[in-house]
């Protein structure tokens, strides 16, 4: 008798709350002053490094908790579903969204890019899968969030947000999923 998987186990909860709980603890050392946030942002004036420091920073309350609230719901889904992916997922969304802000020269905070990757790896591999849990989980993502995100990724976000950085997430996300698609297929 096949046994079926755990939805949620300890695993899950690791993977998905490290990185939460990573942020968390740069805000916290942000706003008590222990970390200077105008030398950590992504800025060229300031230095290359800031891709790697930018990410972990955040604006605001609103910011980290917002960003938050999305780990929380995607991060399961994707370990659950797309756990062989999770690495390629969490690296290039990391990654790629402060390095295109560093290049355009727009100085940005926040994790925001790997959220966009997120939301748009899940829904596009769903999207394109046989498997209907996956389906139903990336029609309900569109359902409750799609407008959330297609605004965040256009300029009608609003002043002070990079939605540069959201919109190369969401290219990363796609990306990845479609080379996930493709190279499915090739095997």
């Amino acid at each position: 008798m096949k046994q079926r998987k755990k939805p949620f186990g300890k695993k899950v909860a690791i993977k998905t709350l490290l990185p939460i709980y990573f942020i968390w603890v740069v805000y916290a050392l942000q706003i008590t002053g222990k970390i200077n946030y105008f030398k950590l942002a992504t800025d060229p004036a300031v230095g290359f490094y800031t891709i790697l420091t930018a990410p972990f920073l955040h604006g605001n309350l609103s910011h980290i908790v917002g960003n938050s609230i999305f780990m929380i719901i995607l991060l399961p889904i994707l370990i659950r579903y797309y756990n062989k992916h999770y690495a390629a997922v969490m690296a290039f969304g990391v990654l790629i969204p402060p390095t295109v802000m560093y290049f355009l020269k727009i100085p940005s905070v926040g994790i925001s890019g790997l959220v966009a990757t997120l939301f748009f790896f899940v829904v596009f591999t769903g999207m394109f899968s046989k498997n209907k849990t996956k389906f139903l989980i990336s029609i309900g993502m569109l359902s409750f969030f799609g407008v959330v995100f297609i605004k965040g990724i256009t300029s009608l976000v609003g002043n002070g947000v990079a939605w540069q950085a959201h919109l190369s997430g969401a290219v990363v996300g796609l990306t990845l999923a479609l080379k996930k698609l493709i190279f499915k297929k090739t095997n």
